[in-house]
């Protein structure tokens, strides 16, 4: 055997050396680098052009949804059957462990209502920025996470193109910055990774720390009546050291809700659809 025939003295003085060598050898393996783009090249303004126009034609869906939520107090599972419409519409249904129904969320963006089935009296309010968070284990606020839900996270109009690359695989990666918002006296920006195909793969999101606030991936991409839609995608919230992983089935795009559907001032029935899976 070959432990045999080298004495293990040697042996471990093998093993050092190679673990000397080795992070200098992995030191000089070159790590490809997005390559800056010229000025002149449009496909930067195409793709933020594309991405404007995606978020006017999807203005809605509808979808069951498993979420695995991994955080500092372990991980956490919920199925739910979820209705978005933008620009900050949400109806949410939270199952039990046997399919029921358990909650009923429902928010305009500015106000909510929710109701649970255990007979524990209803809430309504004005949206706070944890309200998804404690009610269906999203780390967003209502307007932001039906854009991030629908694959078209919302770029102003007013926003700069600040950097533009291109990757290895042919994709572009855009830095976007969004002017300083009211109440705050700093800009935020954006970085956007998107595939060779023009499909959004991730999104990291910067205010005032060197890290990304948060950041979604996008994977999973499957036509929707001919629509290109990301069926799964991974939200990281820096925060509290959170990950929300989403995966989507039986998603139906652009659904037209009745004018009271959303409505906070209305009761919401919980109702069990019995399908959840």
């Amino acid at each position: 055997m070959f432990s045999e025939a080298i004495p293990t003295p040697c042996l471990r003085g093998l093993f050092c050396v190679a673990l000397l060598v080795l992070p200098l050898v992995s030191g000089c393996r070159s790590v490809p680098q997005p390559r800056p783009l010229s000025a002149e090249d449009p496909r930067p303004a195409q793709l933020l052009q594309q991405l404007a126009s995606a978020s006017d034609v999807l203005r809605s869906f509808e979808a069951y949804v498993k979420l695995a939520v991994d955080g500092q107090s372990g991980e956490q599972r919920s199925k739910l059957w979820m209705a978005a419409e933008r620009p900050a519409n949400l109806y949410v249904e939270v199952f039990g462990l046997l399919r029921q129904v358990m909650a009923v969320l429902v928010t305009d963006g500015a106000r909510y209502s929710l109701q649970r089935s255990d007979g524990t009296p209803g809430e309504a309010g004005v949206v706070h920025p944890a309200l998804l968070w404690e009610t269906a284990l999203i780390p967003l606020p209502p307007d932001e996470a039906v854009a991030v839900l629908l694959g078209t996270p919302h770029i102003s109009a007013n926003a700069r193109l600040r950097n533009a690359a291109s990757t290895e695989d042919e994709g572009l990666v855009l830095e976007v910055e969004e002017p300083a918002a009211l109440g705050r006296d700093h800009s935020s920006y954006s970085r956007l990774v998107f595939d060779a195909e023009g499909r959004l793969r991730h999104l990291q999101h910067f205010g005032d720390s060197p890290q990304p606030d948060w950041e979604v991936r996008y994977a999973d991409w499957k036509p929707v009546d001919g629509v290109p839609f990301a069926h799964s995608l991974s939200i990281d919230f820096a925060p509290t050291e959170t990950r929300v992983r989403v995966s989507y089935r039986d998603v139906v795009l652009n659904p037209t809700f009745p004018a009271e559907f959303f409505a906070v001032e209305s009761s919401p029935q919980v109702v069990d659809r019995g399908s959840a899976k």
